[in-house]
């Protein structure tokens, strides 16, 4: 039997979701009460968790009335579990010219454990910037005990930039969370097909097991200048020897407008690597959307392959030389293999555009230089290796 969607699970419960609009200025608080046991699992780590539109970069949050520095990242980034969907995430965000960050995901940021009251009441408040913020929310009913949240190790697809009201993609999670004591925010019950009267934002404080005390802390880093002799000498010729230039002309005739080198050996076995690419590039010409990507794959011939999830869709030349860098944390679990290389892939357009069409009359021409990749051992937090709870 083919049941109407109507009637799905699925459905109903994409009805429960709604959009907390918040103008500039105007903030959103709850508080969070944590119990006075806690207080012994020192090496924990709180962290705020939060469903919102891609305004968050202009958001302030604070904690017991502390403002909080650093800013959200995605919540699959500290997690080992979850950390191979951005591999997925990546494909669709190229198509549509966005950064990984701004597809519609949970996002985390970390509160220092100095700042908490065990056995009392906390404030998390979150100030909307300039621009405004949405913070997405769960309907339900008085009656109602518990909700059952979007699974952080998907995302979904008809709803990757913050718009529409499609079906949620998102499995839900087999465990819910509680209601908070106080339901605020009652709502108009005829605005939506479910007689739902309340809503809760999905602000949550997430509780994960400790096992890094010196969190984000750089343990060791190898910088390694890429020698522009190493690329396609088509590429270096005509840079005149200085750069290597990237255009339809010289992409036709180089074998290859990438480079490829092994991952220093000492970060193979490691949990967790940073890896930064640098450099500078300067269009020819007019100004211009080059592709510059980072990718870890394995020895072996045509090998999967994982693009750096911090790697923009696009890099915009001007017409004298800027900087850039491209850089993401790595959980190497995620990567292809362990013995795994770093290839630099140079592209005179969009990387979507000269992957899916070639090179044409469309693609621009551009010059790049000082270019250095910079591995780092890191300690950071990994919500995948131990006890999570929610607030």
């Amino acid at each position: 039997i083919v049941l109407p969607i109507c009637v799905t699970s699925m459905f109903l419960d994409n009805q429960r979701e709604c959009r907390i609009e918040l103008e500039p200025g105007v903030q959103i608080s709850r508080n969070v009460f944590l119990p006075e046991q806690q207080k012994a699992r020192l090496r924990d780590h709180y962290l705020i968790y939060v469903d919102c539109d891609n305004r968050f970069a202009n958001a302030r949050f604070s904690f017991n009335n502390v403002p909080l520095h650093g800013r959200l990242i995605e919540a699959n980034k500290v997690d080992s579990n979850c950390y191979f969907v951005f591999n997925i995430m990546r494909m669709y965000a190229s198509i549509f010219d966005l950064s990984v960050d701004k597809m519609r995901q949970w996002r985390v940021l970390e509160v220092p454990i100095n700042l908490i009251h065990f056995g009392r009441d906390n404030r998390l408040a979150i100030t909307a910037g300039s621009g405004g913020l949405a913070i997405f929310a769960d309907r339900f009913d008085a009656s109602e005990h518990a909700i059952r949240l979007p699974n952080k190790a998907l995302f979904a697809a008809s709803k990757m930039c913050n718009e529409g009201l499609e079906l949620d993609g998102r499995v839900l999670e087999q465990r819910s969370t509680q209601i908070w004591p106080v339901m605020a925010n009652k709502l108009d019950a005829k605005a939506r097909p479910l007689p739902l009267k309340y809503r809760q934002p999905r602000l949550y404080l997430l509780q994960s097991a400790g096992r890094s005390p010196q969190h984000g802390a750089v343990l060791e880093a190898v910088s390694i200048p890429l020698s522009l002799e190493r690329f396609d000498p088509v590429l270096l010729k005509a840079g005149a020897g200085k750069a290597l230039k990237i255009d339809r002309y010289t992409m036709q005739l180089a074998r290859s407008g990438s480079l490829s080198m092994e991952l220093p050996q000492q970060f193979n076995d490691v949990e967790q690597v940073h890896i930064s690419l640098k450099g500078q590039v300067c269009s020819i010409g007019r100004k211009t959307k080059i592709g510059i990507f980072v990718t870890l794959h394995g020895q072996e011939p045509n090998s999967p392959f994982m693009i750096l999830p911090g790697n923009p869709p696009f890099i915009e030349a001007q017409s004298a030389f800027s900087p850039f860098e491209i850089n993401d944390r790595i959980f190497m679990s995620a990567a292809p293999n362990r013995k795994c290389m770093i290839s630099v892939g140079l592209f005179p357009g969009r990387w979507e555009q000269y992957s899916q069409y070639g090179v044409d009359r469309n693609v621009g021409s551009f010059l790049v230089k000082d270019l250095v990749i910079t591995v780092s051992k890191t300690e950071n937090i990994d919500l995948g290796q131990g006890f999570t709870a929610l607030y």
